[in-house]
């Protein structure tokens, strides 16, 4: 109702925004004067206060019942004893005698069977009753009255008469009273549950998933709603715009049930085939890029980029235990020794935003090694002995030249573009999974027959899904965002002639 008196107020007649949203069975939209919606206001208002009261003294009815205390023993124990003292000395030996007796007794007593005589007499012994208890915690319950029960003004009528020895009741000042109350409250009650139910009907959402989300997600959604707010035309939004929206919605959802399953114990890194997934829900975030706000896709982007994040660094764990070690010494040790856990370190800085921009590898280093690995030195050497051929130069010609011949290398087939998950890396060489492709840059050597290879890679957050989406540059501050591109450099040499 709130939120359709500020639309009537400024002039938004026949254009709620709030089509979706029903006040007792009658859409908001349909609400067109301030005098029906103050009808309907008072209505609801009548029904809520009377809800109100009746909640809180419930509240407290039930407080009692589930601890009634000794006040409630001893007042059975008075009740029972007066009960006795009501009878003759004659006829309190009877009533013993049918206390001690009272299960037999009572299967005598049907509903449709005469209670006999002599038993009459002795039918209301039973104190502690259901109806006894329950009046009993009403009527010795805690709390008070509420502002809105109808009693109120009567238990505190030295509040509202006319002078503090007596005179009549202001009703009228317990009526504002309830009033600066209801406002309070109203304007303390946040509005996004109601919108986000109006989300839901004007974008048509029946997955349960999606609704549970939107609710959890406040401000995501906020991001929905205002993107279809600026692309509304006399109030209804454009088939196109809620097909965006409807889109982003699905994106967010999706998104969160990755990270849910991402953030378990039970996540494996390398068999779970999170990477593709993550590149096709990158995909779908792409496609709707032009068609959506700028807030709507950073929002959609921020999420994606803490899944990969997650991902990456339970991926890096998984191939060494220490990744997130921030000791060089202990990195520059392990780069030289295990390519494998040199990959991990690579891995959680990456994914993490830290580390140093650029790192480069010397020919000792098993890093290297485990790039030179298989056939790759004939690859580079083919691939060198092609520029050559490009550029028109014999090798004795190349020996002259004071700038890098520049190359390229990518293994094949493209393990970006064959896996579902890291295991499936049939050859398990790390360092050569992990690169994926370098640019080369050749450069004479003073060893007669060789050459000098510069190889050169940059993990960045474009090439891992697929040349989609942002790259983030690093700018030497050491202040990075996860994802942000970092860059290796193996340098050797290989020998041609």
């Amino acid at each position: 109702m709130q939120l359709r008196e500020g639309e009537l107020r400024a002039g938004n007649i026949n254009n709620s925004q709030f089509p979706f949203i029903e006040v007792r069975g009658i859409p908001l939209k349909d609400i067109t004067s301030l005098s029906a919606l103050s009808q309907y206001r008072s209505t609801i208002e009548t029904a809520f206060g009377d809800n109100t009261w009746r909640t809180y003294e419930y509240k407290y009815i039930l407080e009692k019942l589930n601890y009634l205390g000794s006040t409630f023993d001893a007042e059975v124990l008075r009740l029972k004893n007066k009960y006795y003292d009501s009878f003759s000395d004659w006829n309190k030996l009877g009533l013993m005698q049918y206390l001690l007796n009272y299960e037999y007794y009572k299967s005598m007593v049907c509903n449709v069977c005469p209670t006999p005589s002599g038993l009459a007499k002795f039918m209301f012994s039973d104190i502690a009753t259901r109806p006894f208890i329950e009046d009993y915690a009403k009527n010795n319950r805690g709390g008070s009255v509420s502002l809105f029960d109808p009693r109120y003004p009567q238990i505190y009528r030295f509040k509202y008469q006319n002078n503090f020895c007596g005179g009549a009741i202001d009703y009228a000042e317990w009526q504002k009273d309830k009033k600066e109350a209801l406002d309070k409250l109203v304007g303390n009650t946040s509005t996004s549950g109601l919108k986000i139910a109006n989300l839901i009907g004007e974008l048509k959402i029946t997955v349960k998933s999606q609704k549970k989300w939107l609710y959890a997600h406040t401000t995501e959604a906020q991001k929905i709603i205002d993107f279809l707010n600026d692309n509304r035309v006399n109030g209804f939004a454009s088939t196109q715009a809620i097909g965006f929206a409807k889109e982003a919605s699905g994106i967010f959802t999706d998104l969160g049930s990755f990270n849910v399953s991402a953030e378990t114990y039970t996540f494996d890194a390398l068999n779970n085939p999170w990477l593709k997934v993550l590149r096709e829900y990158a995909k779908r975030l792409e496609q709707i890029k032009n068609g959506i706000s700028k807030n709507l896709y950073d929002a959609l982007t921020k999420q994606l980029d803490h899944n990969l994040s997650v991902a990456l660094t339970k991926t890096a764990f998984k191939l060494n235990s220490n990744a997130d070690d921030t000791k060089e010494g202990n990195k520059e040790y392990w780069f030289k020794n295990d390519g494998k856990k040199g990959v991990g370190y690579l891995l959680y800085e990456f994914a993490n935003g830290i580390g140093k921009d650029k790192r480069s590898f010397p020919f000792d280093y098993d890093m290297t090694q485990q790039m030179l690995a298989g056939n790759v030195p004939n690859d580079i050497k083919a691939d060198f002995l092609k520029k050559l051929k490009d550029e028109g130069l014999s090798f004795n010609q190349f020996l002259l030249r004071t700038d890098p011949l520049l190359g390229g290398y990518s293994f094949s087939p493209d393990h970006t573009g064959v896996i579902d998950s890291f295991s499936k890396h049939v050859n398990a060489n790390w360092v050569q999974f992990f690169i994926g492709g370098a640019s080369a840059k050749y450069y004479p050597s003073t060893d007669p027959g060789w050459i000098i290879v510069e190889l050169s890679n940059g993990t960045s957050r474009n090439s891992l899904l697929l040349h989609v989406g942002n790259e983030y540059k690093r700018d030497g501050t050491g202040v990075n965002k996860p994802l942000s591109t970092i860059k290796q450099v193996f340098r050797f040499k290989l020998k041609i002639q």
